[in-house]
């Protein structure tokens, strides 16, 4: 089978058998690779999402979490601010819905950036920036987004946030 294979051109390489390895042999490979055999795994970004709409806020954190990002849900700005404040870790994002019940969007950023200096913003709405001045700063900025939007604006979006 090996000699038809090479006449067809293939390129077959013969491995041969695995050899024994002795364990002292083995023990004095890994010590001379030492330290460069450490690979550092990067930590997916932490994103504090604060959506009022249960479906909504569902299907972004799945998209998200799916991209490899870790995603803690608040249904309101109180549940944000609560969860992040148990939450030991760093948190680099919050996603957060403009207008909710109690506090909104805007009043949670300032309440958590002051807890958490390095946060970053990014605002999403369903109202129309012509309904509310705050939304056309926010959108000239470039932390916000119109709902509806797709995953893919979604994942671009929170990507060039967090650069």
């Amino acid at each position: 089978a090996l000699e038809q294979l090479q006449r067809l051109g293939r390129g077959v390489m013969d491995l041969g058998r695995p050899q024994p390895v002795e364990p002292e042999a083995l023990d004095e490979s890994l010590a001379q690779v030492g330290a460069a055999a450490v690979v550092e795994v990067p930590i997916a970004p932490t994103i504090l999402l604060a959506e009022d709409e249960h479906q909504l806020r569902e299907m972004v954190s799945e998209a998200l979490a799916a991209r490899g990002f870790r995603v803690l849900q608040a249904a309101s700005g109180e549940d944000a601010l609560e969860l992040a404040r148990a939450h030991d870790g760093p948190i680099e994002l919050l996603l957060t819905d403009v207008v909710m019940p109690g506090i909104n969007g805007v009043e949670l950023y300032e309440t958590l950036s002051q807890e958490r200096p390095d946060v970053a913003v990014l605002y999403m709405s369903g109202y129309a920036e012509s309904d509310y001045a705050q939304l056309n700063d926010l959108a000239s900025q470039g932390r916000y987004l119109q709902k509806p939007f797709s995953i893919h604006y979604l994942a671009a979006k929170v990507e060039q946030v967090l650069v």
